[in-house]
C-alpha cells in the first residue's frame, strides 16, 4: 500500500523492496520474487532489487534473473528500458552462465529496441567476439567507439581490440589505422590474415605491414607462409617502397623476393631495373634469369647488350646484339655495332669442340638417348637418306665448300664426310645417312648464305653425324618416341614392363627387325630395359635436346649468333615464343658459349 501511495518512483520502488523482504521473511518466496520483479519492470537498472532477488533465488539466481530480464525486455512499453533489460540479460548470460551465443542474441534484441544502447553495444561486441561472430563484434565495437566521449579512458583499448578484430577479418585497410604502433605486437596468425586483404592500402601502410611480415617470417613455415607467400610479401614491400620513391629499400626487398622465388618474373624485372646503375653485374644475372623464363623477354636482350658493354664485356655485348639481329629485333645502333664485327672475315681457327660438354644441350640425355646412341649404326641402316635418282653428285676434287667442311670436321674431332652436290635442291644442307655418312649441299648455298651462316649450316649437319643423331634428326617428337618404343620392344629382356611405351607401330617394328641383329639385340638389352623403366610421358624434350646439341656446335663454329639465330628463326617462325629459337638464344649469351669463342 505504501508503494502504491508514494508520489516518488524511488520511494515507491523502496517500499516495494521492503514489501518483498517482508514477504520473504514470512516464507512467501513467490510473492517476494513477484514484488521485486515489479520493481525491475519499472526500472531494469535497479541494482538493489536485483541484489535482493539474487539473495532470495540462491543458486538459481543467474538463470532465473536472466529470464526475468528477457521477459521485461520483450514486454516493456518503453523501448529504451526494454533495451536496458535485454542488455542486463546479456551480461548475466555472458559473464555468469558463460553462454556467449545466448548473450549475443540478447544483445541483438536490445539493439533492435534501441540501436544506440551503450551497454547493448558492449555486450554485442564481447559476446560476438567470444562466439566467433567477428564481423558483428567489429561492427558493434566500431559503433561503440564512435559514441565514446573524447575523454573515455577505455577508447584506446577499444581501438586496439577493434584493430585485432579487423585483422581477424583480413581487413587491412581498417585494421592498420586502429593498431598503430601495436602492429608489432599482432600475433603472427593475424598478420597473415591481414596480408590477404592488403591490396588497397596506402604505400606507407603497405610498408609497415609487409616489413613486419618479413621480420616475423624470415623463413617458410608449416602450413604457412609458404616460400611463394613470403616472396609475394617481399615483392609487395618492394613495390610500396618504389611508390614512396625509396629505391634502395625497394632493391633490398626485391632481392629477398628473388632469393625466395627465383622464378618470380616481376621481382626479377624490378631487380634488374633497380640494380642496373647500382650493381650492373647483379642486373646482368637478373636479366639472364629472365631469359630462362618461357617465353624469354626480348627487352632483356636489349638490356644485356647495354649492360655487357657498360662493364667492359665487349664480346658478350656483341653476342647479345647479334642475337637481336638474328631475331630481326635489333635497333639501328645495335645493327651498326654488330656489323662492325660481323663484316670481318670469319676467323680461320675454329674452336675445338670434340666431346665438349658445353655443346651438349639439356634434354639430349637419359636412358632413351643412350639406347639411340648405342643403336646408331642399326638406325642408320634402317633410316637411310634417299639418294636415288641422282639426288646428289659426289664431290671429288678440291672445292671451297669441301675445305670449310673439312676444317669443321677437324674441329668436331671427326672424319671428313663425303660431300654431295644436290642437283635439284639449291639451298639444302643436310646430313646423308648411309654406310659412310655424308653431307648434301645445294649449289646455291654459298650464294644464299653468308660465310658465317654457311659455317652454321655445315657444322649443324656434321654435329648430328658426330653425335650419331643424323638418322633421327628430322623425326617429329611422336615419331622419335615410336622409334624408341620399337627398339625397346625388340631388344628388352623377356618380362620387361612395356606398359609405359607409346602404342606399337608394326611397320616401324618390321623395319627395325630387319636391321637389328640378334647380337645387337643382346648388346642393347640392358639399355632397352632402362629405357622401358624410364620412358618419358612426352618426347619433346629429347627431340629438341638432340636438335639443340647440333645447333650449339653450329653456333660455336659460326662465331656469330646472328647467323645461327636467323636460320633457326626462319625455320621455326614465332621468334622467342618458339623453344627452338629461345634455347639457342639463351646459349648464345651464356658463359658456356662465351668461353668457346676466340679471345
Amino acid at each position: 500500500r505504501e508503494a502504491t501511495l508514494a508520489p516518488d518512483p524511488g520511494q515507491a520502488a523502496g517500499a516495494m523492496v521492503e514489501a518483498a523482504l517482508l514477504a520473504a521473511d514470512m516464507g512467501d518466496r513467490t510473492e517476494a520474487v513477484n514484488r521485486l520483479t515489479t520493481v525491475l519492470e519499472t526500472d531494469p537498472n535497479n541494482s538493489q532489487a536485483a541484489m535482493k532477488l539474487r539473495g532470495i533465488l540462491g543458486d538459481e539466481a543467474p538463470r532465473t534473473l536472466a529470464g526475468i530480464y528477457e521477459r521485461i525486455g520483450h514486454d516493456h512499453a518503453d523501448a529504451k528500458l526494454g533495451a536496458v533489460a535485454w542488455a542486463q540479460a546479456a551480461a548475466i548470460e555472458l559473464n555468469e552462465l558463460k553462454d556467449a551465443p545466448a548473450a549475443f542474441f540478447a544483445a541483438g534484441r536490445a539493439l533492435a529496441r534501441d540501436g544506440e544502447s551503450v551497454p547493448a553495444l558492449e555486450m554485442r561486441a564481447d559476446s560476438g567476439e567470444i562466439s566467433g561472430r567477428t564481423q558483428d563484434a567489429a561492427d558493434a565495437l566500431q559503433k561503440r567507439l564512435a559514441a565514446a566521449a573524447a575523454d573515455e579512458p577505455r577508447a584506446a583499448g577499444w581501438k586496439l581490440r577493434l584493430g585485432r578484430l579487423y585483422a581477424e577479418l583480413g581487413d587491412a585497410e581498417k585494421a592498420l589505422p586502429m593498431l598503430g604502433d601495436a602492429l608489432g605486437e599482432l600475433q603472427p596468425v593475424l598478420l597473415l590474415k591481414v596480408a590477404t586483404g592488403a591490396r588497397s592500402l596506402k604505400p606507407e601502410d603497405t610498408v609497415r605491414l609487409y616489413r613486419r611480415l618479413v621480420e616475423v617470417f624470415p623463413e617458410p613455415a608449416e602450413p604457412e607462409p609458404t616460400r611463394v607467400q613470403l616472396a609475394a610479401f617481399a615483392d609487395e614491400l618492394g613495390r610500396a617502397h618504389l611508390a614512396l620513391g625509396q629505391q634502395d629499400e625497394a632493391l633490398v626487398a626485391f632481392r629477398k623476393a628473388v632469393e625466395l622465388e627465383p622464378h618470380n618474373r616481376l621481382a626479377l624485372r624490378q631487380l634488374a631495373d633497380l640494380s642496373a646503375q647500382r650493381a650492373p653485374e647483379e642486373a646482368i644475372a637478373a636479366h639472364r634469369a629472365l631469359m630462362e623464363m618461357t617465353p624469354p623477354p626480348q627487352d632483356s636482350l636489349h638490356a644485356l647488350a647495354g649492360l655487357f658493354k657498360a662493364v667492359g664485356r665487349e664480346d658478350a655485348a656483341f653476342c647479345a646484339t647479334a642475337a637481336l639481329v638474328g631475331l630481326g629485333a635489333a635497333t639501328p645502333e645495335e645493327r651498326t655495332l654488330h656489323e662492325g664485327t660481323a663484316s670481318r672475315p670469319p676467323p680461320v681457327e675454329l674452336p675445338q669442340l670434340a666431346d665438349n660438354a658445353a655443346v651438349h644441350a639439356p634434354g639430349d640425355e637419359g636412358a632413351a638417348r643412350e639406347l639411340l646412341a648405342a643403336a646408331a649404326a642399326e638406325l642408320g641402316r634402317a633410316l637411310p637418306t634417299d639418294m636415288s635418282g641422282g639426288r646428289g653428285a659426289l664431290v671429288k676434287g678440291d672445292n671451297p665448300v669441301r675445305r670449310v667442311v673439312a676444317a669443321i670436321a677437324r674441329a668436331l674431332g671427326m672424319t671428313e664426310p663425303s660431300l654431295f652436290l644436290a642437283r635439284n635442291e639449291p639451298a639444302v644442307v643436310a646430313p646423308v645417312v648411309a654406310e659412310s655418312p655424308g653431307l648434301l649441299v645445294g649449289a646455291e648455298v654459298p650464294k644464299r648464305y653468308s660465310p658465317r651462316q654457311q659455317r652454321f649450316l655445315y657444322a649443324r649437319a656434321l654435329g648430328h653425324i658426330r653425335r650419331g643423331t643424323h638418322a633421327i634428326a628430322s623425326l617429329t617428337p611422336a615419331r622419335l618416341g615410336g622409334l624408341v618404343a620399337e627398339l625397346v620392344r625388340l631388344a628388352a629382356p623377356s618380362g620387361t614392363d612395356l606398359s609405359k611405351l607409346p602404342p606399337a607401330d608394326s611397320a616401324l617394328a618390321e623395319m627395325l627387325a630387319r636391321q637389328v641383329s640378334q647380337e645387337a639385340r643382346a648388346r642393347l638389352a640392358p639399355l632397352a630395359a632402362r629405357a622401358a623403366a624410364e620412358t618419358p610421358s612426352a618426347w619433346e624434350a629429347l627431340s629438341i635436346g638432340i636438335r639443340e646439341s647440333a645447333e650449339r656446335a653450329g653456333l660455336a663454329v659460326s662465331g656469330d649468333p646472328a647467323a645461327a639465330v636467323s636460320i633457326v628463326a626462319t625455320e621455326c617462325p614465332g621468334g622467342l615464343e618458339r623453344p627452338e629459337v629461345a634455347r639457342l638464344v639463351r646459349f648464345a649469351i651464356s658463359d658456356a658459349y662465351l668461353a668457346l669463342r676466340p679471345k
